[in-house]
């Protein structure tokens, strides 16, 4: 790409704005990245139209944008494709429809992730495939409950947890087990797990705190990637404060807009609401049935970030309501929260906790290890 013409052009006029150079080497000098500038890649036009694309067509892109949004993974039921959510017409569900055809045409050159044979169900119960999938499909009938999304989540992290209970003992594991205890508890204890749900007290001081931690440090984490210098502890401390009490606006430098935290309160959300319902409920059941790739992340600490997401998608679609003017959510605005939350949320987050041994990366860790707490996020606003 830097023997093209027009790439040296383009990078000559990015080093004389005081950008970051077009290209930077990891590592090793045939280990290049596109560099990004003020959060978007360099290549994108002024319409956000990938300049590769229109210069030398899609077999000149990186494999990464050739694939996107596609997710592939190889398993045991053969190859399975996921649409990554961080793509605002998959949450709109637009766009062409995926075909077998059309994957089997490309899946020679994409990059397909290979599922393990177990998986960690909890830091001391793992599963086999064939256990993993009697899991899944429990977790699938709960998202067809005709309760609220909250009530739904906190059934899969409870179901989860109740399995992991049963099967930590000394007795050895096998796939029968797994399928009684996930029938016995749908059958007959499924109205005592939705009854004890529903006298879980709410705690929206506790639920906003923690709402308001998770925010102002993805904020400062990524703000490196679209401004001249990270946020500083103290700043972040002085807007997780302004944000938990409802206090004064704030701009979210990374994801891009700016909210009334006082004016946000008064912004409904219906997620009962016919376009929301159907957004939400295709959300969560990505959410569940990419669990397959949840690596070595148990499944128990992914469902506690899938509760974690749901209230996120839910905060930052009544802030960007509030930001447009408008005092009901609407489809737009939960386009924005998923893609937000799963741009920034997922696999990002845990990666760059991983790197970092502040006090908030150490409390953010502590939260999602111990899975009743981000179901305290789920609360109603």
């Amino acid at each position: 790409m830097e023997r093209k013409d027009w790439v040296g052009t383009l990078s000559r006029d990015l080093q004389e704005r005081k950008h970051q150079p077009l290209f930077r080497i990891l590592g090793q000098s045939d280990q290049l990245l596109i560099q990004r500038q003020h959060g978007k890649c360099s290549f994108l036009d002024d319409s956000l139209l990938c300049s590769i694309h229109a210069a030398e067509g899609f077999d000149a892109k990186p494999l990464v944008c050739q694939q996107y949004p596609n997710i592939y993974y190889r398993t045991p039921r053969g190859i399975e494709v996921f649409l990554d959510h961080s793509c605002p017409e998959v949450v709109r569900n637009s766009g062409e429809i995926v075909t077998p055809e059309a994957i089997a045409k490309t899946l020679p050159r994409e990059h397909v992730q290979d599922v393990g044979p177990t998986f960690r169900l909890s830091s001391t119960v793992d599963l086999e495939w064939e256990a993993y999938l009697h899991l899944e499909e429990a977790l699938l009938q709960i998202l067809k409950l005709p309760v609220p999304y909250e009530a739904r989540i906190l059934c899969l992290i409870e179901l989860a947890g109740e399995l992991s209970n049963q099967l930590d003992t000394p007795e050895a594991t096998t796939v029968k087990d797994v399928k009684e205890i996930l029938v016995r508890i749908l059958a007959r204890d499924m109205e005592k797990l939705l009854s004890k749900i529903a006298h879980v007290p709410s705690n929206p001081s506790k639920r906003d705190l923690y709402l308001a931690i998770l925010l102002q440090w993805v904020e400062s984490t990524f703000s490196s990637e679209v401004g001249p210098a990270p946020l500083g502890s103290g700043h972040v401390i002085k807007n997780i404060l302004k944000q938990w009490k409802g206090i004064g606006e704030h701009s979210f430098g990374a994801f891009k807009f700016r909210v009334s935290f006082h004016q946000m309160r008064a912004v409904h959300f219906d997620a009962q609401e016919e376009t929301l319902e159907d957004v939400l409920g295709r959300y969560m059941r990505y959410q569940v049935k990419t669990l397959v790739g949840a690596g070595k992340i148990s499944i128990t600490k992914r469902l506690a970030i899938t509760a974690t997401n749901f209230a996120l998608v839910k905060w930052l679609s009544r802030a960007y309501a509030v930001s447009n003017g408008r005092t009901q959510v609407v489809l737009e605005d939960v386009v924005f929260g998923i893609k937000i939350v799963e741009k920034f949320l997922s696999n990002r987050l845990f990666n760059k906790l991983s790197e970092q041994q502040t006090l908030l990366s150490r409390y953010i860790n502590f939260l999602f290890e111990n899975p009743t707490l981000p179901g305290t996020m789920l609360s109603r606003p």
